[in-house]
């Protein structure tokens, strides 16, 4: 249905290059303290703790305004 060519697939996510990127990325989200997805970031702080989008807009109208202050 998505029109996927499976065997360049599979042959492109099976390659040395591929998967040197995927274990570069998984270090940097590991150095970043990113375990999940998705994970935001204000001002250099990662944002936890919403359980809403309200919550979440919140959070980043306050880390706007941190930001501001500076």
């Amino acid at each position: 249905d998505l029109g996927l060519d499976e065997k360049k697939f599979t042959t492109d996510s099976s390659s040395d290059v591929v998967k040197k990127k995927v274990q570069a990325d998984s270090e940097l989200a590991l150095k970043g303290q990113v375990n999940s997805t998705p994970t935001f970031f204000a001002n250099g702080v990662k944002l936890g703790g919403y359980s809403s989008f309200d919550d979440f807009k919140k959070m980043l109208q306050d880390a706007s305004k941190n930001c501001a202050a500076l």
